[in-house]
């Protein structure tokens, strides 16, 4: 069963150009969508070894060989047709040939984004398609245990199927060992693997924190500017991402490091070990992975509803935090992240957080269940299956 995505306004904008590529993470439904979204288009999978081989050789030959409009599924394996593709767009604006459009995708993404600034520059359109949402789950089925997505994460294989547990886990630890042993370490050219695999680890138990490599260095065995360049690698990939901390000249107390999280919960909470839910719940690490849950549902709804919203999070030297800080140039929301829904309280607004949002500026609590409500005033609980919508309505 595959799960409709709810991706139009990101076909439109990308419809613009004759190049289209979408970008995301391995297995998070790039092909199933182009398929189901572009049916006039021909599907050619360059994971196939006849197509690939013709495209490295003779890419003329390969674009002959298939007219009209195509989607070229794991296209990074030939970065000769980035070239010819950079021809015919020149072509095509020129008026020289005729028009044809072209949908470009790829799992690694450090190889992809390569050819695409070296060939494509100003050529191409890209859109980012994430894993699903928590709104698009508890959407389309209504009676899957919701709570289950902080252990299987938003990969559409683990909903579209009767998956046990023991089987979700079995996918997890095969994608683990695919993208960060073959696909991070093979195209970021990283030779002490092991130690890679154990940086990784690493930082899943520091999602939501601070990040700060030096800690690890000495636990992992190298240098820190190797974790740099490994931790760099690990957000090309869309392994991770950095949570840049709010900046402003009205306060001088604020924190200036980035807060890592993962880009999907599912390989966090594989990393750390979690094989069962329950253990999960009864742990202190609940709050961070449902914070970092919190986190790709923001991202999700930024990058598939194409707004603007710059992402960060707000605290002083003295501690004082709010979780999550979105503006978009015109409107600023906070947000803070409780995992439980049970008896929630209004959260006050630090006097710090006040002095630069403004005195009247609430702070609305995400949480995992419960319902929609008013807090105080215009402060608002806001459960996660809902914060899709919430957001969108509030910017």
């Amino acid at each position: 069963m595959w799960i409709l995505r709810d991706l139009e306004a990101v076909w439109s904008e990308a419809g613009r150009q004759s190049i289209r590529i979408v970008t995301g993470a391995r297995q998070c439904g790039k092909s199933s969508l182009l398929e189901r979204l572009a049916p006039d288009f021909t599907f050619v999978s360059l994971d196939d070894l006849q197509n690939r081989q013709l495209a490295q050789s003779d890419p003329a030959l390969f674009f002959e060989t298939h007219p009209g409009h195509l989607i070229l599924d794991e296209v990074q394996h030939a970065p000769l047709l980035f070239s010819e593709l950079k021809r015919i767009a020149d072509a095509q604006k020129a008026g020289k040939l005729s028009p044809r459009s072209f949908w470009l995708s790829g799992s690694n993404l450090i190889l992809l984004r390569k050819n695409v600034v070296e060939s494509l520059a100003g050529r191409a359109s890209s859109v980012r398609l994430h894993p699903l949402s928590v709104a698009e789950i508890s959407s389309t089925l209504p009676d899957f245990p919701l709570v289950q997505s902080l252990l299987l994460g938003g990969w559409p294989e683990l909903y579209g199927q009767s998956y046990s547990l023991a089987e979700a886990v079995r996918f997890l630890n095969d994608y683990v060992q695919l993208v960060l042993e073959r696909d991070v370490a093979q195209s970021a050219g990283i030779q002490k693997v092991p130690q890679f695999l154990k940086f990784a680890t690493l930082l899943s138990g520091r999602a939501g924190n601070l990040l700060e490599l030096s800690s690890l260095a000495s636990a992992v065995g190298v240098q820190v500017s190797t974790l740099t360049d490994w931790a760099g690698a690990l957000e090309q990939m869309l392994v991770i991402a950095r949570l840049p901390a709010y900046t402003s000249e009205l306060s001088k107390r604020l924190i200036k490091s980035p807060k890592l999280f993962f880009q999907d919960t599912g390989l966090l909470c594989r990393l750390q070990g979690w094989r069962a839910l329950e253990p999960l719940l009864a742990s202190p690490m609940v709050g961070a992975a449902f914070e970092n849950l919190v986190f790709t549902e923001i991202l999700k709804t930024r990058d598939h509803a194409l707004r603007d919203w710059n992402l960060t999070y707000f605290r002083t030297k003295e501690g004082q935090e709010v979780d999550f800080v979105i503006d978009t140039g015109s409107k600023t929301l906070l947000l803070e992240c409780k995992f439980s829904a049970q008896n929630t309280q209004y959260v006050p607004t630090p006097e710090s957080a006040r002095k630069v949002f403004g005195q009247d500026a609430p702070i609305h609590v995400v949480t995992f269940a419960g319902e929609l409500r008013r807090l105080r005033e215009q402060s608002w609980q806001v459960p996660i299956r809902q914060l899709r919508q919430f957001l969108l309505d509030a910017l």
